[in-house]
């Protein structure tokens, strides 16, 4: 079993790389084996909205996302830390996500476990939990409960003694999830607009007179 830690900030060896480890420190006294990646090292462009990947199963942009697709792929689990910045995501973490669509596409996620440690200097941490929880679900993910620390200046973190505590009980649930071997019945893998589409032959755009009104 290979738990991945994804270390998102620019600033390395800062809060969120702490909590990160601490969170790989728990899955690997678990019996997972951990593997990282720091995002501060990698050159990731835009996605571009080509659609490729979804006819040819694979990114057509040839950048250091091609080793975050095999680590991702190989995992078993994976925890994302991250800072806040303005009540959400930062923008490298945003890039990231938006090039993962080829293995949404090629449901390269499904049944594989998440952990999630958000870190802000006081707030925000909610709206960041909504865009990565659409992430998890939208790729019919486990997760753990996410865990939010409060802190600044780097190193700072340690102070926060629940988020300390938390990241590595983060990683220790993580290692149970994929010990359960959880899989989501395929009934429930497509979104349901596509469901009701293909099953109703009713579409979910609002442009389709989804209301029946003549």
């Amino acid at each position: 079993m290979i738990v991945l830690g994804i270390m998102a900030s620019l600033r390395k060896r800062g809060n969120s790389e702490i909590l990160v480890d601490a969170a790989l420190s728990g899955a690997a006294e678990a019996g997972a084996q951990t593997d990282r990646i720091w995002l501060a090292d990698r050159t990731m462009q835009f996605c571009d909205g080509c659609y490729t990947c979804e006819a040819k199963g694979q990114c057509h942009i040839q950048d250091d996302m091609q080793e975050i697709y095999d680590k991702c792929r190989a995992a078993d689990g994976i925890i994302l830390g991250s800072p806040i910045y303005f009540h959400g995501l930062p923008g490298q973490v945003k890039v990231m996500i938006d090039r993962l669509h080829p293995l949404y596409t090629g449901r390269a996620f499904k049944d594989k476990a998440a952990g999630a440690l958000l870190v802000a200097s006081a707030s925000g941490h909610n709206t960041a939990w909504e865009q990565l929880h659409s992430f998890l679900s939208l790729n019919r993910m486990f997760y753990a409960d996410p865990v939010f620390g409060f802190a600044r200046n780097r190193g700072d973190i340690r102070r926060d003694k629940f988020a300390m505590l938390a990241a590595g009980e983060v990683g220790r649930q993580v290692v149970a999830l994929v010990n359960q071997g959880l899989h989501y019945p395929e009934e429930c893998v497509p979104l349901m607009r596509r469901v009701v589409k293909a099953k109703y032959g009713v579409d979910s755009s609002p442009g389709q007179n989804r209301f029946g009104v003549e």
